[in-house]
């Protein structure tokens, strides 16, 4: 029994190649070096059709074709082929990760879609499965304490993502997915990654086999550790010194507020100044508080004071560029604020309205995006030089498989060899120059993790691009683009939430603050 606490091998499942046999064509073939013939046995539905001496060399090799042939009820509960291809891509990504001695090739559609060299090194084998750019500015990591090792490679903040799909973890050469380890790993990044941000990550973790139980789980996707605190521990200090050591990011574990406004780099961020002044302030108006004694002034002053770290703007019209308007000019229309840039607020008959600007355009862009799938395509804009996407085997095959649908919507990807795409063009209303790979990066994550929701394929994807290309959270707005976006989200079918169901806006009405101010 002491025994069964040390195994250290993957054990194998006896049933399972008989249980495919079963239902497939299946071809094994297999020599253990001894002789020169080695066996080849094809079963068909389970029954042995073939049986007969094989010259090959030492090693087995298995084929299975023609899966659930013999049992249609079950072949209909399949996926798409491109879904079930991503299934095995992500099967030969970790078994690749974890087994840098052995050489891997992966064939679809005819053609070699992966071929990956033995006795390569982990950037190396990792670069070939997800691109460049994952990799681009990435850190290696080791580290190392009593019985417990890490080794891995850790994503450039900037190469992060919105989903936790390029994190990959291994304890003892196995593929886990273990959420104390994310969060361990989360931890370590810190205040490098923004918040709902993933890192690219693959990180294994060696311990002791007495000290985990990898029977949790029957598929031994999941493991439980007799002192998880303690591994959690390890792995947040070994990526945090990791982090710090490559990038010279030690001091962002501190706190941002620390030095903000000094000008030095000795805390918050290097570089950094607060170049703030009160004069600066968009609402500051030199006579508010004339004649209050200073006790009283100071108080009020100090409702109005910018909060640490918040940028200068200026909301003044530029009068040089013919923007200037007097005051009595806008008497007539709606005033309308953005606090903190995240919320518009305006009054409306009977109180406030206070929209959330992200979920109010994604809504906007929802049932745009939705009219151009089932209807007229939407406008693209021509970019002056082509950017191209060096994509992982697995995102390109989502790009092939939603292409007609990504056209639709306003991008233009086209095949530029392998696994890299030519982004030519992307939507008009993408105007933030310079941000369309971010998008289209995002939109190709969400499909491929299948992660907006349960509905169509059209409302997955129009949810996704949305999402994407929606003003985000801190995106300063003028006084004209608040009022388009108020207009448009009024004139949505439904604008009372987002696609996500989250509300869009939300109203105070007069009793409501009378309430609250006890009138």
């Amino acid at each position: 029994m002491e025994d069964l606490s040390l195994l250290e091998t993957f054990g194998f499942r006896g049933e399972a190649l008989p249980s495919i046999a079963s239902v497939s064509r299946f071809t094994l073939e297999t020599s253990d070096g001894s002789a020169p013939d080695g066996l080849r046995i094809v079963l068909e539905g389970g029954r042995v059709i073939e049986e007969q001496p094989v010259a090959r060399v030492r090693g087995t090799t298995v084929r299975v074709e023609h899966l659930f042939a013999n049992v249609p009820a079950r072949r209909k509960f399949l996926k798409s082929v491109q879904t079930e291809y991503r299934h095995i891509v992500r099967t030969v990504n970790e078994a690749a990760l974890s087994r840098l001695d052995v050489s891997f090739s992966l064939r679809h559609d005819q053609r070699h879609v992966l071929k990956l060299r033995g006795g390569r090194e982990l950037r190396q084998r990792a670069a070939e499965l997800f691109g460049s750019k994952a990799l681009s500015g990435a850190v290696l990591l080791a580290a190392e304490v009593d019985d417990m090792r890490l080794r891995g490679v850790l994503g450039a903040p900037a190469a992060s993502r919105r989903t936790s799909g390029a994190v990959h973890l291994f304890v003892n050469g196995r593929p886990v997915g273990h959420r104390g380890l994310s969060y361990a790993l989360f931890t370590g990044y810190g205040e490098l990654l923004p918040q709902g941000r993933y890192p690219f990550a693959c990180l294994f973790l060696e311990v002791l086999s007495s000290e985990v139980d990898v029977n949790v789980h029957p598929a031994k996707r999941e493991v439980r550790f007799s002192d998880e605190a303690r591994v959690k521990d390890f792995l947040i200090t070994g990526v945090r010194e990791a982090l710090g050591r490559e990038l010279g990011t030690r001091n962002l574990y501190r706190d941002r507020r620390q030095g903000v406004g000094s000008g030095e780099s000795g805390g918050g961020w290097p570089g950094v100044e607060r170049r703030v002044t009160e004069g600066d302030l968009p609402w500051h108006h030199t006579g508010l508080f004339t004649g209050l004694v200073p006790e009283v002034k100071d108080a009020a002053t100090s409702l109005f004071e910018v909060p640490e770290g918040i940028p200068d703007h200026d909301d003044t019209p530029d009068e040089s560029a013919g923007g200037s308007r007097a005051v009595s000019d806008l008497s007539d229309e709606p005033l309308i604020w953005q606090v903190h840039d995240r919320y518009l607020i305006a009054p409306i008959t009977g109180g406030i309205i206070v929209i959330d600007q992200h979920a109010a355009h994604e809504r906007i862009l929802y049932e745009d995006s939705l009219r151009h799938l089932t209807e007229a395509p939407a406008a693209s804009q021509q970019l002056l030089f082509p950017r191209l996407l060096d994509l992982s085997v697995e995102q390109a095959s989502v790009v092939k498989e939603f292409t007609f649908l990504l056209v639709k919507v306003g991008f233009d990807l086209k095949p530029f060899g392998g696994s890299t795409f030519a982004l030519e063009a992307v939507p008009s209303y993408l105007e933030k120059v310079g941000n369309e790979e971010e998008v289209i990066f995002g939109i190709i994550d969400d499909l491929g993790e299948g992660r907006e929701g349960t509905g169509s394929v059209l409302e997955k994807v129009a949810a996704s691009v949305a999402c994407r290309a929606a003003i985000k959270f801190g995106q300063r707005l003028d006084p004209e683009e608040r009022r388009i976006l108020i207009d448009r989200l009024f004139a949505c079918e439904k604008p009372q939430v987002c696609p996500h169901g989250r509300p869009t806006h939300l109203i105070l009405g007069l009793d409501e603050l009378d309430r609250r101010f006890e009138r």
